[in-house]
């Protein structure tokens, strides 16, 4: 597989993570790893069927949520991610979700922020919420809980 590493500059993909919703952050990041320098992420869902695949209870609702499925492609490095609501020749409606690889990656995947993202999504709040709640909140903040417990000197025993 390290032959395609960088070697695509587009992939499209529909319905699928309804399947990888169990391994969804490795995938997410195997397909950035293979999408070139600015390539092309691109994701389509047919939400009416979706809907009819839960309701006959095939799949879960956390299977295709997209507020869970962006902040996966975030987590996996992505950048310029956007949703978009598009009507199908046959008036079904689609969402469709871009998302670019940067031209260098700063940073892969942040464990904590990732955490905190999927106990606010079990817990039904919003992205909104997620946000100014549980990824600016004292309270679910471990690391600075950590720093403000830290002696401000620390002494030798050999000085």
């Amino acid at each position: 597989m390290q032959n395609f590493c960088h070697s695509t500059i587009k992939i499209f993909h529909v319905h699928s993570p309804c399947f990888w919703a169990s391994d969804l952050p490795a995938t997410l990041t195997e397909i950035i790893r293979v999408l070139k320098p600015g390539g092309i992420f691109l994701c389509g869902m047919d939400l009416k069927k979706l809907e009819l695949l839960e309701k006959g209870k095939l799949i879960r609702r956390r299977q295709f949520d997209p507020t869970r499925y962006i902040f996966e492609l975030e987590s996996a490095g992505f950048e310029d991610i956007r949703m978009e609501y598009i009507k199908g020749m046959t008036s079904k409606e689609y969402q469709l979700i871009f998302a670019k690889k940067p031209l260098e990656i700063k940073e892969l995947r942040d464990p904590d922020k990732e955490y905190n993202i999927e106990r606010g999504i079990d817990e039904g709040h919003s992205l909104v919420e997620i946000e100014q709640k549980f990824l600016h909140d004292e309270t679910y903040d471990d690391v600075k809980l950590l720093e403000e417990s830290k002696p401000n000197r620390i002494s030798s025993s050999k000085l």
